[in-house]
């Protein structure tokens, strides 16, 4: 006998994040808190380093967001209609480099962080 379950994923697991998000909010903002007002060497330059990573690979997923779902549709668009892609590819072209930047740049910082001693409390 096989029961099937049939229910819409998207709009819980919107509700789920709109929930955990703004919760999640205030414990991180209160080890950020924490962290700084702390006096431990180590943690700060592990601390930074860290969020360095975290926000460079934040604005390397969006970049390859807008790739993916603005430029690459658009590319699309304007192989089939025959048109010269010189505009969009170029804008794709410059995008991906800056992921690419981006990639290196995540490397180091990871390189940085491996010889770094690790923020243990």
């Amino acid at each position: 006998m096989i029961i099937e379950f049939h229910f819409n994923v998207e709009p819980e697991g919107a509700r789920l994040i709109a929930g955990l998000w703004p919760t999640g909010l205030l414990p991180f903002a209160l080890l950020l808190r924490k962290w700084r007002r702390t006096s431990e060497p180590a943690i700060v330059p592990f601390v930074r380093w860290l969020l360095a990573k975290i926000i460079t690979f934040i604005i390397a997923v969006g970049i390859g967001a807008v790739n993916l779902l603005r430029l690459k549709p658009q590319l699309a668009i304007e192989n089939r209609q025959s048109r010269i892609l010189g505009t969009t590819t170029a804008q794709l072209q410059f995008k991906v480099h800056m992921e690419l930047f981006l990639g290196t740049a995540i490397v180091a910082v990871v390189a940085v962080l491996g010889i770094l001693p690790p923020a243990l409390r």
